[in-house]
């Protein structure tokens, strides 16, 4: 999980500066946007929201919700993760049972050398030792692994988190303002505009999607923003159509400066899985 920005500091305030005597011209809808995402990405937690809709190679779709608190200043989120469409789709259309597939995390990244995820998951917890429900893996030694499936997992969990996606933002090519909407009670402007999928693979080390935006085949990438008053991102939306695959992401961010508890889950609970998929 990882969070979202603004830098508008007050719009009327920039466009008031443009307009004056110092012969500093007002910031252009696509830097709105750009220093937003600095500003929230840069040092603020906030709670957050997720809808999520994947479909690949005709698999799906899969829609994932997650909700949760994340602190874009040491890359940490705490969220719960519902993945239960995953059960319906494996069971053929029969009666599954989705609380499997519903998960709670704990990703500790103050130490951006070693990230900590912790992942309570059902379907995962039944082939752990007894006494044992949560799984405590080093992301920054995945490569290591042997089970792709099961890294691929674990992987996709972490990045569901609002400060990856929002660094999709800082790659937007041309912007535009729309208008003026509420989102959650609280006046922003809407902005619109475009991504270049292939950009964005090579610019960011987003395992999780950038798989899904290289093999898609999209040619761009619709990104909308809200903004707020004080220059913070309230929602972003973003969408991949391509012959391959789609995927669709909506989050909403509330509660700036919401406190992140990153306390990890009992030892005795806990199966460190890096040391164990390497027997």
């Amino acid at each position: 999980m990882r969070t979202a920005a603004v830098i508008l500091v007050a719009a009327t305030a920039l466009v008031a500066a443009g307009c004056g005597g110092g012969g500093k011209k007002a910031a252009t809808p696509l830097e709105l946007v750009s220093q937003a995402v600095s500003k929230t990405t840069t040092g603020n937690s906030a709670k957050f929201h997720m809808d999520i809709t994947e479909k690949a190679n005709g698999i799906g779709p899969f829609t994932f919700t997650a909700d949760g608190v994340s602190d874009a200043s040491n890359r940490s989120a705490r969220m719960s993760l519902d993945m239960s469409s995953i059960a319906q789709i494996l069971s053929g259309g029969k009666k599954a049972n989705g609380n499997d597939w519903k998960a709670d995390v704990i990703l500790d990244g103050t130490d951006a050398k070693n990230i900590v995820e912790y992942l309570r998951l059902p379907v995962l917890t039944k082939q752990l030792p007894s006494g044992k429900s949560w799984v405590k893996i080093e992301l920054n030694k995945l490569d290591q692994l042997n089970n792709v499936n099961l890294t691929t997992l674990l992987q996709a969990a972490g990045q569901q988190d609002p400060t990856q996606a929002l660094q999709l933002l800082q790659s937007v090519g041309d912007v535009k303002a729309v208008g003026s909407e509420q989102v959650g009670g609280v006046d922003t402007t809407h902005y619109t505009g475009t991504i270049d999928p292939k950009t964005v693979a090579d610019k960011y080390g987003l395992t999780g999607l950038a798989p899904v935006l290289a093999a898609s085949g999209a040619q761009s990438m619709p990104i909308d923003v809200w903004i707020d008053g004080d220059g913070y991102v309230r929602k972003f939306q973003e969408s991949v159509k391509g012959t391959n695959a789609t995927l669709d992401i909506a989050t909403t961010l509330s509660d700036f400066g919401a406190t992140v508890d990153l306390t990890p889950p009992p030892a005795g609970d806990t199966t460190d899985l890096s040391a164990a998929l390497k027997k």
